[in-house]
């Protein structure tokens, strides 16, 4: 016996074959990111709390916990990661590997002097 194929069939076959169409694209472009992680410390081994990690040339970044730990999605073609934070020498390290830890040095220009201006009424 022959069962004929009806309109709810194909129609339902249809859609099946166009959502894994329209899913090929978010699986591509997760496979084309990676994640990095590291720390950022001071000199002296301190963890730097809010420091600034962001991919070079893309508006993709995050900021350090606590601890001074990081995790940041980049794209596969990420060449480099900038590193800043106030009062330490902005740095710019080149993506290597999947855990980039980095030791900051402080800004030689600091200000050496601040003046304090108070008024009060009486």
């Amino acid at each position: 016996m022959d069962k004929a194929i009806g309109h709810v069939e194909i129609r339902s076959w249809l859609l099946g074959i166009l959502f894994s169409i329209l899913l090929i694209p978010v699986s591509a472009y997760a496979q084309i990111q990676r994640t990095v992680t590291g720390t950022v410390i001071d000199e002296t081994g301190e963890p730097l709390i809010g420091a600034t990690v962001k991919v070079v040339g893309e508006p993709i970044g995050a900021s350090t916990d606590f601890d001074g730990h990081y995790v940041l999605k980049v794209p596969a073609t990420a060449k480099q990661l900038a590193f800043s934070y106030v009062g330490y020498n902005n740095l710019v390290v080149d993506i290597t590997s999947n855990v980039i830890d980095v030791t900051m040095k402080p800004n030689s220009e600091v200000l050496d002097e601040v003046v304090v201006i108070g008024y009060g009424v009486r």
